[in-house]
C-alpha cells in the first residue's frame, strides 16, 4: 500500500515537472508574426519592432475588464515614455471598426493601435492560441515570448518590463 502510494506520488511529480518544462519551453518560442491595420489604415507588422521589447494587449471595446485596464495602461506607458526600447501594441478584436475607433479616441489611448477585424476568429487569435481577453503578452528583443500570460497594467507589470529591458 505504501509502495503504491509512493509510486503514484513519483508519477504525479514527473507529470508536474514535465508540464512545467513544456510550458517554459512554449513560453520561449518565437512570437507568431502578424500584420494588421492601425487606426489610420496603415499596415503594421510585429517585425517592424524587431529589437524592442513588446507588450501586447489583446482587448475589445465591448470587454469591460479590457476597458478598465486603459487608465492603468496609459500610466504604464507614461512611465516608459522615454525608453525607446519598448513598444506597447494594443490589438483590438472588435468587428465594428467605428466602435473601436470611438473607444480609442474617447479614452485617448496611447501606443500602437491595431485592429484584428475578424474578432475572436482572427488568425492572430489562433496563432497566439488565445482563449479569452484581456490578455497581455511580453515579447523580448529576440522576438521570443517571455511571458504568455503577463500581468495586467494594473498589476505592477512595470517591474517585469524593467527586468526584461535590462537583459
Amino acid at each position: 500500500m505504501i509502495r503504491l502510494f509512493a509510486l503514484k506520488s513519483i508519477a504525479i511529480c514527473i507529470l508536474v515537472i514535465g508540464a512545467t518544462f513544456a510550458q517554459a519551453q512554449d513560453t520561449l518560442r518565437i512570437a507568431p508574426a502578424f500584420t494588421l491595420s492601425d487606426i489610420h489604415g496603415n499596415k503594421v507588422s510585429l517585425s517592424d519592432f524587431k529589437g524592442k521589447v513588446v507588450y501586447l494587449d489583446f482587448w475589445a471595446s465591448w470587454c469591460g475588464p479590457c476597458v478598465a485596464e486603459i487608465p492603468h495602461s496609459k500610466k504604464l506607458q507614461k512611465q516608459f515614455k522615454d525608453n525607446t526600447d519598448i513598444v506597447f501594441i494594443n490589438i483590438s478584436l472588435d468587428r465594428d471598426t467605428t466602435q473601436w475607433k470611438k473607444k480609442v479616441e474617447s479614452k485617448s489611448m496611447m501606443g500602437v493601435q491595431l485592429l484584428s477585424p475578424k474578432g475572436l476568429e482572427s488568425d492572430v487569435i489562433n496563432n497566439y492560441d488565445l482563449k479569452s481577453i484581456p490578455r497581455f503578452i511580453i515579447i523580448n528583443r529576440q522576438g521570443k515570448i517571455v511571458d504568455y500570460d503577463a500581468k495586467r497594467p494594473s498589476q505592477k507589470v512595470d517591474e517585469d518590463l524593467a527586468r526584461i529591458l535590462a537583459q
